[in-house]
C-alpha cells in the first residue's frame, strides 16, 4: 500500500470515528438542553398560576395542561419532573409525550395540588430538525476536510513522486550522475542528497568495474592466443604419444577458456549497450538461414527441423545481436537434443517458439537463464544468459516451458 494511501485511509477512518462521536454527543447535549428548557417553562408557568391564585383570580383546570385540585393539609408530594404519555382525546387518540410537574402549594390557607404538563411533541420535532441540520453540517465539514487532506497530501507528495520517477529512470549506462529536483520539504531534500551521493559513488564503482572487465577480457586474449600457437608448434615436433595427448588436452582447455572469455566480454558489451545500428529484423528469414547453417551438424545426428509460419516476428535490434540470439537458441536446441530428435520452430504474430526433444533436467524458468547454469559438462552455462541479456535490453520477453518438449517462447513487450 502506498504511504499516501495509508495516510488518507487513516485520516478518513479517524474522521468517521470523530464524526460519529461528535454527532452522538451533540444530539445528547441538545436533548438535555431542550428538556431543561421545558422544565424552566413549566416552573415559570407554575409561578404564573400561583400569582393568579394569590391575586384572587379564578384558575380552572385545563386538561392535560393544568390540573388544579384542593387537597387536605396532610397531603404531600415530592416535587419532581416526570415524562408521561397521555392519550389525545381531541385528535386520533394516540398517546403523546408530556413533561409533568406536580407540586403542592398553600395559597390563602388552602392546599392546592398543582399539576402542570408541557407537550414534548414540538420539542421532539425541533430536536429532530436541529439534529438533521447539525449532522448535515458536520457531514459537509468532514467531507470537506477529507477532500482538503487528499489535495494537500497529493500536493506535498507530488515533488517526491517526481523525484521517484527520475530515480526509476536512472541507469548507470548513461554515464552521468542523477539530478533530483529540490523540494520545499527539508526531509525530502535530505533524502535526495543521500540518493545523489550514493548513486555518484556507485557510478564511479560501476565505471571502474566496467573498464576493468573490458581491459581484462582484451588482455586475456593475447596470452591465450600465444599459448595456442605454442601448443600447435609443439605438436609439430617429435614428441611421445603421451606428451601429444597431454598437449591436445591442454589445447582444448585453453580453447574453452578463450571461448569463455569471449562470452563474458560479449555479455559485458551487451549490458553496456555497445552494439549500435538498431534496425527492424525479420526473425523468420534469419531463423531459416541459421537452420541451413546447422544442417551439417543436424544431419550427422539425424535431428529434424520443423518450421511453421503463422505470422511474422519482427524485433528492433542490432543484426549482430539478432544473429547471436537465434544462433544460441538453435545451438542449445541441438546440443541438448538426442539423436533422431526434433526441433520445432513456430512463428506467430509477434511470437517465436523454439521447442526441442531432449532429456529431462532440473532447470526451471527461474534458473535456466542464470550465468554458469548448465545441464551437462560440455556447455559453459553462458549461452542462455547471453540470450536473456539480449532480450532484456531490447524489450523482448523470453520464458522457458517444460512439458513433453523443452520450449523457449519469445514475444515483443507490446504483445503481452
Amino acid at each position: 500500500m502506498k504511504f499516501v494511501t495509508l495516510v488518507n485511509r487513516n485520516y478518513v477512518i479517524a474522521s468517521a470515528i470523530i464524526f460519529v462521536i461528535a454527532s452522538g454527543a451533540a444530539f445528547y447535549i441538545l436533548q438535555i438542553l431542550l428538556i431543561e428548557r421545558v422544565k424552566e417553562e413549566i416552573l415559570d408557568y407554575e409561578q404564573m398560576v400561583i400569582y393568579e391564585l394569590e391575586s384572587g383570580s379564578t384558575m380552572n383546570t385545563l386538561y392535560p395542561i393544568i390540573e388544579l385540585n384542593i387537597v387536605d393539609e396532610s397531603y404531600s408530594v415530592e416535587n419532581s419532573f416526570t415524562k408521561v404519555f397521555i392519550e389525545d382525546k381531541y385528535d386520533d387518540g394516540e398517546a403523546e409525550p408530556f413533561m409533568e410537574f406536580v407540586d403542592v402549594v398553600d395559597i390563602c390557607g388552602l392546599n392546592y395540588k398543582l399539576t402542570i404538563r408541557r407537550s414534548l411533541v414540538e420539542y421532539d420535532e425541533l430536536l429532530l430538525s436541529i439534529s438533521i441540520l447539525l449532522i448535515s453540517v458536520l457531514s459537509l465539514v468532514t467531507l470537506l476536510a477529507v477532500w482538503i487532506n487528499f489535495r494537500l497530501n497529493a500536493s506535498v507528495w507530488m515533488q517526491f513522486t517526481q523525484n521517484l520517477d527520475i530515480i526509476r529512470r536512472f541507469s548507470f549506462r548513461d554515464s552521468k550522475g542523477i539530478e533530483l529536483k529540490k523540494t520545499s520539504i527539508h526531509e525530502f531534500n535530505d533524502l535526495n542528497n543521500a540518493v545523489v551521493e550514493l548513486t555518484n559513488k556507485l557510478l564511479v564503482d560501476y565505471e571502474a568495474i566496467k573498464k576493468f572487465t573490458e581491459n581484462a577480457s582484451h588482455e586475456f586474449q593475447t596470452p591465450i592466443a600465444v599459448i595456442l600457437i605454442n601448443l600447435d608448434e609443439m605438436l609439430q615436433e617429435k614428441i611421445s604419444p603421451g606428451m601429444a595427448e597431454l598437449i591436445v588436452s591442454t589445447q582444448q582447455s585453453v580453447k574453452r577458456l578463450s571461448d569463455l572469455n569471449r562470452n563474458l566480454l560479449l555479455l559485458t558489451q551487451i549490458e553496456n549497450q555497445q552494439f549500435g545500428s538498431i534496425e527492424s529484423i525479420h526473425m523468420n528469414d534469419l531463423t531459416e538461414r541459421k537452420v541451413k547453417e546447422l544442417e551439417a551438424l543436424t544431419k550427422s545426428r539425424n535431428i529434424q527441423f520443423v518450421i511453421e509460419h503463422s505470422g511474422h516476428f519482427y524485433i528492433n535490434i542490432s543484426s549482430v545481436l539478432a544473429d547471436i540470439l537465434i544462433n544460441n537458441l538453435l545451438s542449445n536446441a541441438v546440443m541438448h537434443n538426442y539423436p533422431g530428435g526434433e526441433v520445432r520452430i513456430e512463428f506467430y504474430e509477434g511470437i517465436l517458439k523454439i521447442s526441442n526433444t531432449g532429456e529431462d533436467n532440473q532447470l526451471t524458468n527461474a534458473t535456466i537463464f542464470n550465468r554458469f547454469t548448465k545441464s551437462n559438462s560440455q556447455s559453459y552455462g553462458l549461452g542462455l544468459a547471453i540470450v536473456k541479456q539480449i532480450c532484456d535490453t531490447h524489450g523482448i520477453e523470453i520464458s522457458y516451458v517444460k512439458n513433453n518438449l523443452h520450449t523457449f517462447i519469445l514475444s515483443r513487450s507490446d504483445k503481452l
